[in-house]
C-alpha cells in the first residue's frame, strides 16, 4: 500500500469471482481508466514531481455475468526518501576544487552542523528549516548544503582560514518523518 517516491510503481492483481464479464481500473491520478489488464501494473512517475508526501484513492469497478456492478477502492500512498551523506576531508585552498565542506541531504526539513577545532572550540555553525521539496529537486544536494562551510573560524570573530589539521563536526537535523538524526565526525582541511 506504499512505496517510495523514488520507485512510484504498483502492481494490482484481481481478487474476483469467476463471473466477472466487465471490470476498469481507476489509477485516481487522472490517467486513462484500464478496462483491458486484470492485473495491471501503473507508475505514478509523471505525477509524482517532489520528494514528498502523495496520496491516490484506486478504484475498481466490476460487472459479473448477471449484470450486477460493485466497486471497491483503497489507498495507496507515495512515501519521500531520506538520505545524509558527509564527506571526510575538504581543501580550502583556493584552486576552487573542493573548496567547501558540505552534507548532501534528501528528506530533510531542519539541518543544524557545528564545527570544533581539538581544543572543543566551536569555530563554525550554521541552521537552516524549511521545506524539503525546494531543496531535493534532481542533481540538487538537499538541504544541508544551505550550510557551506569555507574553511573560516567564524566564531570569535577572525574570519581566518583554519590550519592543516582534523575537525570535529557535528550534525543535527529532522527528517520528513520528524524523526531527529544526530552525527558526529571528523573532516580533514587539506591544502
Amino acid at each position: 500500500t506504499s512505496v517510495s517516491v523514488n520507485e512510484p510503481t504498483f502492481t494490482f492483481c484481481d481478487l474476483w469471482s469467476a463471473d466477472v464479464t466487465q471490470w476498469s481500473w481507476n489509477f485516481g491520478d487522472g490517467s486513462p481508466f484500464d478496462s483491458s489488464s486484470t492485473d495491471p501494473v501503473h507508475s505514478y512517475s509523471a505525477v509524482v514531481t517532489n520528494n514528498d508526501f502523495y496520496s491516490f484513492e484506486i478504484c475498481i469497478d466490476v460487472q459479473n455475468a448477471r449484470g450486477c456492478w460493485d466497486t471497491i477502492c483503497r489507498k495507496v500512498e507515495l512515501l519521500p526518501e531520506f538520505q545524509f551523506y558527509i564527506p571526510n576531508s575538504f581543501t580550502p585552498n583556493g584552486d576552487f576544487i573542493n573548496e567547501v565542506f558540505f552534507g548532501k541531504s534528501r528528506g530533510v526539513k531542519e539541518y543544524n552542523i557545528w564545527v570544533f577545532d581539538r581544543w572543543g572550540n566551536m569555530i563554525w555553525s550554521c541552521h537552516h528549516e524549511g521545506k524539503n521539496t525546494a531543496w531535493d529537486n534532481f542533481n540538487q544536494d538537499g538541504m544541508s548544503s544551505a550550510c557551506k562551510w569555507d574553511g573560516k573560524v567564524e566564531d570569535g570573530g577572525s574570519n581566518q582560514l583554519v590550519q592543516e589539521d582534523v575537525y570535529v563536526w557535528k550534525v543535527k537535523l529532522i527528517d520528513v518523518f520528524d524523526k531527529e538524526h544526530n552525527y558526529v565526525g571528523h573532516v580533514s582541511s587539506v591544502k
